[in-house]
């Protein structure tokens, strides 16, 4: 299977951007419980649980946190690390959870909720 790393970076921090908009703009509204989720929210909403395994997975948070020190604390840089350190393995059969964008996007939001700070502190 042959995958477009920068195609699915590019559409990873689409997503990622568009939810973190969209949540942003929910929370300022005041419409958190109120407003329907979008599409987009609730497609990325669906893809908390397999997200946390894939963050939490000791072998991807190694190689999140290594290249980390060089990242700053933004969407793109975030997703870089995310696709660099979880597309190899999803290919190579390593991680059996179907690694998407949209996938790869919930990873990158829980990141980034969390800190890239904090997040390399948790074992």
């Amino acid at each position: 299977m042959s995958i477009d790393h920068d195609q699915f970076l590019a559409q990873t921090v689409s997503i990622a951007e568009r939810f973190t908009l969209l949540r942003d703009l929910r929370h300022a509204d005041g419409m958190n419980d109120r407003k329907p989720q979008t599409d987009l929210e609730q497609q990325v909403s669906q893809q908390t649980e397999a997200a946390e395994k894939i963050a939490n997975d000791p072998s991807i948070r190694a190689r999140i946190c290594a290249g980390a020190q060089s990242a700053t604390a933004n969407i793109k840089d975030i997703a870089k690390l995310v696709v660099a350190s979880a597309l190899p393995l999803s290919l190579a059969g390593t991680i059996t959870i179907p690694f998407t964008p949209i996938l790869a996007a919930a990873v990158v939001i829980i990141i980034i909720d969390s800190g890239i700070s904090a997040y390399c502190k948790e074992k």
